[in-house]
C-alpha cells in the first residue's frame, strides 16, 4: 500500500499529539487505586436480616399474652391493643406481625383462625391489617362499637368519683373520636357529664381546654369532700356537747329535787319519804336502817337490842311521850 506525502504528514501529527502509553500493568494498578471502596452495605443488610430473624424471640420475651376467647368484646380489643404495643418495639414486617399474633391464639380461637386463614390466603400473603380486620369482625363487631358510641353519648358522672369518671370518659371516647375532634367540644362534653354541683362551679369559668376542666373539677371535688368532713365533725361535736349538757341538766334537776325534799322536811317536820316526823334524825326507810335501833345490816325483827326500844324509840323516850 502506497502512502502519499500528505497522509504521511497527517499520520505523524496524530502520533505526535497522542499521549504516551503506560505499561498495561501500571495502568491497571492506577485505575484500581482511583476506584473508591464500596460502601459497607452488605454487613448492614445482613444485620437487618438477622434482627428480623430474631424478632419472634423478642416478641416472646416481651410476655405476649395468649387469647383463648371471651364474652366481653372489650377484652378482645384490649388484647389487640397490647399486641400492637409489642409490635412498636420490635423490628418485624406486616406479614410477620400477622404470623406472630396468630401464634398467640388458643383453643377455639385458634380453630377459628385456621378456617379464616384459608380464605385469606387465596388473596395473597396475610398482613397485619387483614388479621386485625378479621379478628375485630369476629370478636369486636361493629354492633359493639355502635353500642360503645351510645354509652359515650349518654355518659354521666353519677356516683363515680372524678378519677373514675375521667377514666370512663377516656375509655369510651375512642369509639367516637368525631364527637370530640375539637378541643372545646371535648371539654364541654366532659363538663356536661359532671355532677350538678360540680357542673355549676365549672361552667361559670367558661373553660375551653379539656385538661383545664378536669383539673378544676378535681379541685372542686376535693374542696367539697373537705367541707363535708368538716360539717360531719361539727355535727358529732354538737351531739356530744348535747349529751353532756343533758346529763348535767339531769344531775342539776335531781339535786334540786333532793334539796326541795330536805327543805320541805325541815319546814314542817314531815318526811317526804315516809310521811312521818323523825325529829331531825334520818329516815330509816330511806337509809334502809333498822326501825328499832337505827343501825344498818339487819331488820327490826332480828334486832339484838329489841328490848331497849319501842317502834324505833328508846323505852325512856316512849315513857316521856306518854
Amino acid at each position: 500500500m502506497t502512502v502519499t506525502p500528505l497522509e504521511w504528514v497527517l499520520g505523524r501529527d496524530r502520533v505526535d499529539t497522542m499521549p504516551p502509553r503506560r505499561p498495561a500493568s501500571s495502568q491497571n494498578s492506577q485505575a484500581n487505586d482511583d476506584i473508591p471502596p464500596p460502601p459497607e452495605a452488605l454487613p448492614s443488610m445482613r444485620q437487618s436480616s438477622s434482627t428480623r430473624g430474631s424478632s419472634f424471640d423478642d416478641f416472646k420475651k416481651l410476655g405476649s399474652p395468649y387469647f383463648s376467647g371471651t364474652s366481653d368484646p372489650t377484652e378482645a380489643e384490649a388484647w389487640i391493643m397490647k399486641i400492637e404495643k409489642f409490635f412498636d418495639v420490635i423490628d418485624c414486617s406486616e406479614e410477620q406481625k400477622a404470623s406472630y399474633a396468630a401464634f398467640m391464639l388458643d383453643k377455639e380461637v385458634d380453630h377459628w383462625w385456621h378456617m379464616t386463614k384459608r380464605l385469606l390466603e387465596d388473596q395473597g400473603p396475610i398482613v397485619w391489617s387483614q388479621f386485625r380486620e378479621a379478628f375485630y369482625k369476629k370478636y369486636f363487631p361493629d354492633s359493639v362499637r355502635r353500642q360503645k358510641v351510645g354509652e359515650f353519648v349518654r355518659l354521666e358522672q353519677g356516683d363515680l368519683t372524678m378519677a373514675q369518671y375521667e377514666a370512663k370518659f377516656i375509655e369510651l371516647s375512642r369509639f367516637a373520636p368525631q364527637l370530640i375532634a375539637i378541643e372545646e367540644a371535648k371539654a364541654l362534653k366532659f363538663q356536661d357529664g359532671l355532677k350538678p354541683y360540680l357542673k355549676n362551679k365549672i361552667s361559670i369559668l367558661k373553660l375551653s381546654v379539656y385538661s383545664d376542666v378536669v383539673d378544676r373539677a378535681l379541685i372542686a371535688e376535693k374542696d367539697n369532700e373537705e367541707l363535708h368532713q368538716y360539717r360531719e365533725q361539727q355535727r358529732k361535736r354538737n351531739r356530744n356537747d348535747g349529751a353532756h349538757g343533758n346529763q348535767a341538766h339531769k344531775r342539776f334537776a335531781l339535786s334540786r329535787n333532793q334539796n326541795k325534799g330536805k327543805a320541805a322536811q325541815n319546814l314542817d317536820g314531815i318526811c317526804p319519804t315516809c310521811g312521818k316526823k323523825h325529829g331531825g334524825r334520818p329516815c330509816y326507810r330511806e337509809t334502809g336502817a333498822c326501825f328499832g335501833c337505827g343501825k344498818q345490816g339487819h331488820m327490826v325483827r332480828d334486832c339484838p337490842e329489841s328490848g331497849k326500844f319501842v317502834f324505833g324509840k328508846p323505852i325512856e323516850e316512849n315513857k316521856d311521850d306518854r
